[in-house]
């Protein structure tokens, strides 16, 4: 079709029967009622698609640029290629939702979803996916494989759950109160992030990254990672909630040796004063309350004193009693 379909009712319908069917059309905008449609392409980039029915097991290919496909109420299945933005139809700032649910058929990299109202989701196809932002999404479930799943833009209040396998979350925007769960490695932002582990079996290594992060322990075992100082810095540093000194850990990778950093294993000497000097070096930890919540301070090149070199960390609601084996070098 080279210039689109029309009818009264802004809603043409095309039918193409039996077979294994595709739509062509070059015009930028195209608006219909798909049926036994099983490929739909566009030539111009920056095409605009609405289907104003739920389809399943469509393919969409519009060709590059800042394409939209426009997907009906309800839930749809589809793979999608050169489709930059996925967006929803219930724009009504909240008077009529629609709970949505949208399946990706293939593994995408760079598109934005945005299913506007309602309690939505969105479920990724087996493998690495890269989505630039979501709105709209209450929950992103991943498949029963190893899946990696990168979030360019930040998040807001979406739980991932990434299902069986071993499973990758990174957050290159901020998370503002991303729940993670059944996610064996989750990285943050360069930002602050507010990240949830959910997990109540297996072990999750969490690394914050740079910024003043909140990560809250899971039911099961978590590893808190830092590869630098500067990650949770004597000032600015993170904070853990929910810390179990009998399953988590917190591990230093790729931080020892060089005179900032640490000098040994880590030796926790809980309440008592760091006894280490720069010519007898002792990198230790301590906090300055036994349990409940408490600053832990890391001196990590030994020297008995806390400086930008060294990491502190709040812990808010710990239980158990840390011991040396709580920290880990690697």
């Amino acid at each position: 079709m080279t210039d689109g379909v029309f009818s009264p009712d802004g809603n043409p319908v095309i039918d193409l029967g039996a077979g294994d069917n595709t739509l062509n059309f070059s015009s930028q905008n195209m608006s219909l009622t798909a049926l036994n449609i099983q490929h739909i392409d566009g030539t111009a980039p920056g095409d605009w698609l609405t289907l104003n029915n739920d389809v399943s097991g469509v393919s969409v290919d519009l060709g590059g640029g800042d394409s939209h496909l426009a997907l009906a109420n309800g839930a749809n299945a589809v793979s999608v290629m050169g489709v930059a933005n996925i967006i929803g139809s219930d724009f009504t700032g909240g008077l009529n939702p629609s709970d949505d649910t949208l399946t990706l058929l293939n593994d995408v990299s760079g598109v934005s979803v945005n299913l506007a109202d309602g309690n939505n989701t969105l479920n990724l196809a087996a493998g690495a996916n890269s989505l630039d932002s979501l709105v709209g999404i209450n929950t992103v479930n991943g498949s029963a494989s190893d899946d990696v799943l990168t979030v360019s833009q930040p998040s807001f209040t979406t739980t991932f759950d990434m299902g069986a396998g071993n499973d990758t979350v990174n957050f290159a925007g901020q998370a503002f109160g991303a729940t993670v769960v059944n996610a064996e490695t989750v990285n943050g932002s360069a930002g602050s992030d507010f990240i949830t582990i959910g997990n109540t079996t297996g072990t999750t290594t969490v690394t914050g990254g740079l910024g003043a992060d909140t990560l809250v322990a899971s039911a099961a075992a978590d590893n808190f990672r830092f590869t630098s100082a500067a990650e949770s810095q004597t000032g600015n540093g993170d904070t853990v909630v929910n810390f179990n000194a009998a399953s988590d850990t917190f591990t230093f990778a790729g931080m020892t040796g060089g005179p900032s950093g640490f000098s040994g294993p880590v030796h926790f000497v809980g309440t008592a004063a760091f006894d280490g000097s720069l010519g007898a070096p002792h990198s230790e930890a301590r906090v300055d309350v036994a349990g409940g919540t408490a600053n832990l301070q890391i001196d990590v090149n030994g020297d008995g004193l806390m400086d930008s070199h060294d990491i502190e960390i709040h812990l808010t609601n710990y239980v158990g009693t840390l011991q040396s084996s709580n920290f880990i070098l690697t």
